[in-house]
């Protein structure tokens, strides 16, 4: 009885719900599993903000493919001789470059990271979790996996990875 999904659609829907669960709940630890576009979408200072208000921080995972499929694979199927799918010029669907979300939540005073590799989520993961329960702050974890169009993880077509700071940080 502690899962719970939307039951229509409403991109940006699941943070706020799960601020507002753990609110109601007296700020139970609630965890929101989301995409890149939705999370966008769902007015993430407001929502930090609120958990950081209400003493009701949420772990909320970003599953991060660079975009969003109603503007692209949803309006492709309906229209394939479209502008949209003709055009390579028209974004939509596309967040690219990617927002740095673990940077944002950092410069909220929450916890953020981004995690590239599927090795390093559990580790990420618990470090989220322990922010949330014992430092009482939100946590922001951006997980990338493969861009959803093109299947690539490519620094130059989404945005910079960790590993690429280090490598331009080492010379």
């Amino acid at each position: 009885g502690t899962l719970f999904e939307k039951g229509g659609s409403s991109l940006g829907w699941s943070v706020a719900a799960a601020t507002g669960a753990s609110i109601a709940a007296g700020g139970a630890h609630a965890v929101a599993v989301t995409g890149d576009g939705s999370y966008l979408f769902g007015s993430p200072d407001s929502c930090l903000w609120l958990q950081q208000q209400h003493d009701a921080p949420v772990v909320t995972v970003v599953v991060n493919n660079g975009g969003y499929r109603t503007g692209t694979t949803t309006l492709a199927a309906h229209y394939p001789d479209g502008l949209a799918v003709t055009e390579p010029t028209v974004p939509g669907g596309h967040l690219t470059p990617s927002p740095d979300y673990a940077a944002h939540a950092r410069a909220q005073g929450c916890h953020g990271e981004r995690v590239v590799r599927a090795a390093d989520l559990a580790a990420a993961l618990d470090r989220a979790r322990t922010a949330v329960r014992r430092d009482r702050v939100p946590a922001v974890l951006d997980v990338w996996v493969p861009e959803h169009l093109t299947g690539s993880m490519d620094p130059q077509r989404r945005a910079r990875t960790p590993a690429d700071d280090e490598r331009t940080n080492d010379g």
